[in-house]
């Protein structure tokens, strides 16, 4: 680990977390819960703050056997802490998670090559687009992404001093509680492939894998044994069969099932804007091919290239899934820029560099001037913006008049986080109009006397969701169209709400004599929010 010597190098420190801090925790406040994860968790934390069940989570009072506890539990503290239940706490922990993560990214640059590749590191992964994203969103998987760098940081450390295996597997245990199983994998693989690697499995030997073991199993079979308790042997089927090995199974599970080659599309897309570095990256380590000689190096890629064709040959696939490998992607491109820098330079990469410098300075600009043409000439945003817009201008002029690609990566840093700070203020009120539900279920819920049941039918999680932390008034969810025809059989009125698109459980409700609903709210994307108020048979003719 280099020191800090130079009056540069704690400036640029403060300034990296600063920018850390910034990108992190900016824009986690006024705004309502975004569809379709974070009204599912906020649901879910409300239960379990209210109820004080830590081991099965529930959702509208039913148990919900996907994930374990932790990030939820996280979530209900706050609720505890503050004394209500408040949208930006559910995603608050995620804030925090992604700092960590770029800072453990930065202390582990630091430690292994240096001061500006771990600063480096932990900027690329803070604004890489998808990771930016679900650190400002109420969703597990940013945990999962901390807890899984932690236990491969305590893997490296090892080599100093064997103590530090207990840190792997306390990584280990935290990753498994933050979405299963999946949480050990991918650390557990990434060991193997790196042992492979370097032909080297006298290093089990002293990973204490004893000790490890009962550390893992003492933290993680209490919470199993809780569920069995409750739920018996069918809540460990639904948890370990059902949301786990069905979910890697072909046809094991309904739902984002996508083909193979679905990441590997995908992938360049949600690392931007990053990804326009990857050919400087490639070319970097075609030439620096004895960084493969390096175990820190091999220890990245193989937590990279093993976990992600794992991923692609599961069933089921998401871009969120992938987020436990951007640390090493951030990891490695830093290392290979660093490494770019030093090579001369190029036709084709000063080409890239120039045009690229021009639509970031184009960006920028564009960023002072639309606060003051639609957001009511709001002239302390673009003052803010216009600051960090001339601070660019010497980089841009560095970058692209004399082709210094370490301006160039200086210019893209600045312009990249003047784009993220604006996010919160520019593009999120524009998307809250769309994902903000909150008008819909109220208005809907308002209309049905409280002393009344409201049924759902055939509810998402969404739906399943909203009502209860919105109104406090929890549901009877109903599957099947035989059920509806028996409750509408039923005396007394009978409120039934569905969230649909394009009618299809309309035209299915119709078919039990509810031809047309009382109140239709359209939501987006030809979604629509519907409240059927039904008089029973069994009144009309008693």
């Amino acid at each position: 680990m280099t020191k800090i010597n130079k009056k540069d190098d704690l400036l640029i420190l403060s300034v990296g977390l600063i920018f850390l801090l910034l990108i992190f925790f900016l824009g986690q406040t006024g705004r309502a819960l975004w569809t379709p994860d974070e009204p599912r968790v906020a649901e879910i934390s409300k239960e379990m703050a209210k109820t004080g069940n830590l081991i099965v989570p529930t959702l509208n009072r039913k148990p919900f056997l996907e994930k374990p506890p932790l990030y939820f539990l996280c979530v209900a503290t706050l609720f505890k802490i503050i004394g209500k239940e408040n949208e930006s706490a559910v995603r608050f922990p995620n804030g925090l998670f992604g700092f960590l993560t770029a800072l453990l990214l930065l202390i582990w640059g630091w430690r292994a090559y240096s001061l500006k590749v771990g600063i480096l590191s932990a900027l690329i992964l803070a604004s890489a687009g998808l990771f930016t994203q679900m650190s400002h969103w109420g969703i597990v998987d940013v945990a999962l992404t901390f807890f899984v760098t932690l236990s491969l940081y305590g893997f490296f450390k090892a080599k100093d001093n064997n103590v530090w295996f207990y840190l792997f597997y306390i990584g280990l245990v935290g990753a498994f509680y933050s979405k299963g199983f999946i949480g050990v994998t991918i650390p557990i693989i990434t060991v193997f492939f790196y042992l492979l690697a370097i032909r080297d499995f006298s290093v089990l030997k002293k990973m204490k894998i004893i000790q490890g073991l009962i550390i893992f199993l003492a933290f993680i079979i209490p919470w199993l044994w809780g569920i069995y308790h409750i739920g018996g042997k069918e809540y460990l089927r639904v948890f370990i069969v059902e949301n786990h090995i069905n979910r890697f199974l072909p046809g094991g599970i309904k739902g984002h099932v996508r083909p193979f080659y679905y990441y590997f599309i995908n992938l360049p897309a949600l690392f931007l804007p990053w990804t326009i570095f990857f050919p400087m990256a490639a070319k970097a380590f075609y030439k620096k091919r004895e960084l493969l000689k390096d175990k820190n190096f091999l220890l990245l890629l193989c937590w990279l290239v093993p976990a992600f064709f794992i991923l692609t040959i599961s069933s089921t696939k998401r871009g969120v899934y992938l987020l436990p490998l951007f640390p090493s992607l951030a990891f490695i491109m830093s290392i290979l820029l660093i490494k770019w820098m030093e090579e001369p330079l190029m036709l084709w990469e000063k080409f890239i560099m120039k045009i690229t410098t021009i639509v970031l300075f184009l960006l920028g600009l564009s960023i002072v001037i639309v606060p003051l043409l639609y957001y009511n000439r709001s002239f302390l945003k673009s003052t803010i913006f216009f600051i960090i817009f001339i601070i660019s201008i010497p980089f841009v002029w560095k970058s692209a008049i004399k082709g210094s690609k370490k301006f160039f990566i200086a210019t893209f840093i600045i312009f990249i986080f003047e784009l993220f700070i604006s996010i919160p203020f520019l593009i999120y009120p524009v998307i809250d109009r769309y994902k903000d539900y909150k008008p819909f279920v109220t208005t809907i819920v308002s209309n049905i006397p409280k002393d009344k049941t409201i049924f759902l039918y055939k509810p998402d999680e969404t739906i399943r969701a909203f009502i209860p932390f919105y109104t406090n008034r929890y549901p009877k969810e109903i599957e099947t169209l035989s059920e509806i025809k028996k409750i509408l059989a039923a005396k007394g009125k009978k409120y039934i709400v569905i969230m649909e698109r394009k009618r299809h459980l309309s035209l299915e409700l119709s078919k039990a004599g509810l031809s047309k609903p009382e109140l239709r709210l359209p939501i987006y994307k030809k979604k629509s929010l519907a409240l059927y108020i039904a008089e029973s048979t069994y009144e009309k003719n008693p």
